[in-house]
């Protein structure tokens, strides 16, 4: 083991940050970094950007400040197109004409050529998204898959995990635990603005996100005919013909609207103007959902909307813990959890918003990323 040289990130002259990226047209966790890095006039900044899936426009792009420099075009979608994107980051490293001082790599795939690199980038941060052991269904690809995902751990000088289920996962894999910092999802808060609690309480349910079976949003439609709650659904994905032939076979088509994919400031604007609950009825059928942090969760809160959360993910701990809405273990707590919320008085929403008040400033996306900065100027450990 060696002790690494550590970059002055709050040194006077300019840092050179690189972020190496596959993201679809969802803003998320890559977009509101790279927002961050972007603002800080004292950083030179690169992006290597790859398109996750048909989500997104096909090009992979190489950026300097905001300003391309390179494209690549590849109209495929396959695992193949990561091999693609591994020589497309690989040769543009190459020819990078300076030493990188930050390197930050939003996926193992990502962080694979950064570590390969090395002697090109001071410091590697593999900023762990998302974690999983069962990724792909073919056992090779698997296999491989999980086998980058854990060198990429081992070779980087910090990793960035947005759970505490996923730091323990990754002790028990034998990272070092010096090198692991809990960096849950959070909001900008500049993107919400100026936002006050809602007077009025309309009893009803939204949901915002990808449209999975895994994302469980069928268990809550089949409770909807007993009730009289509207829902509003934004997203789309593989499972959004079964979720609306449900609603038809339902007739629920008067209570259920799809808006389909909303821009992000749009669908923030309806969650300010919302006042009902948020949905995040995630279930047990993939493991990713063990470990996630879901972003919507957070969005939802930072909105003032409370929120209805199966146990699945560690959220939902926080989420019963400071009452900030409900959270269910099995469906027949979910039909109970709906009835609740159809009796629910204005006094009560109003207390559970001031719960959310008092709690919301925790997933402040600035303030997350300033830790993340202070770790960086400290020396760690990696191993050779």
């Amino acid at each position: 083991m060696r002790k690494q040289t550590t970059p002055n990130i709050s040194s006077p002259s300019k840092t050179t940050v690189l972020q190496t990226a596959h993201v679809t047209k969802v803003y998320g966790p890559v977009q509101s970094l790279a927002k961050f890095i972007s603002e800080k006039k004292r950083f030179d900044f690169y992006q290597i950007i790859h398109p996750l899936n048909n989500n997104a426009s096909p090009e992979s792009v190489f950026l300097r400040n905001g300003k391309k420099i390179s494209e690549v075009r590849i109209n495929t979608y396959s695992i193949f197109r990561y091999f693609l994107d591994f020589i497309i980051t690989s040769y543009w490293l190459f020819k990078l004409p300076k030493k990188i001082d930050v390197g930050f790599g939003m996926n193992s795939f990502d962080t694979l050529p950064l570590v390969i690199f090395r002697h090109k980038i001071n410091k590697i941060v593999f900023f762990n998204t998302d974690f999983a052991r069962n990724r792909f269904n073919n056992k090779l690809i698997n296999s491989i898959y999980v086998s980058i995902d854990k060198y990429c751990a081992q070779k980087a000088d910090l990793v960035c995990c947005n759970t505490n289920r996923t730091i323990d996962a990754r002790i028990d894999e034998g990272i070092n635990k010096n090198k692991l910092l809990l960096t849950p999802n959070g909001v900008d808060f500049d993107k919400i603005g100026k936002i006050k609690p809602k007077t009025k309480y309309s009893k009803s349910l939204i949901y915002v996100g990808y449209l999975s079976k895994e994302h469980g949003l069928q268990t809550v439609i089949k409770e909807l005919p007993k009730l009289d709650l509207k829902l509003i659904v934004i997203g789309s994905g593989e499972y959004e013909r079964k979720l609306k032939n449900l609603v038809k076979k339902l007739n629920l088509d008067d209570s259920v609207t799809f808006l389909g994919n909303l821009k992000h400031q749009q669908v923030i604007n309806i969650l300010k103007k919302f006042g009902g609950f948020g949905l995040a009825p995630y279930n047990n059928s993939s493991e990713w959902t063990y470990y996630c942090d879901p972003v919507k969760i957070k969005e939802y809160l930072a909105c003032y909307v409370p929120v209805i959360i199966s146990s699945r993910p560690e959220v939902s701990e926080t989420i019963a813990r400071e009452k900030l809405g409900f959270r269910y273990t099995n469906e027949d707590e979910i039909k109970t959890i709906l009835e609740k919320v159809r009796k629910m008085s204005e006094k009560e929403y109003k207390e559970t918003q001031e719960n959310i008040s008092k709690f919301r400033n925790e997933f402040n996306l600035n303030t997350i990323y300033q830790n993340i900065w202070q770790r960086i100027n400290q020396p760690v450990y990696t191993h050779e």
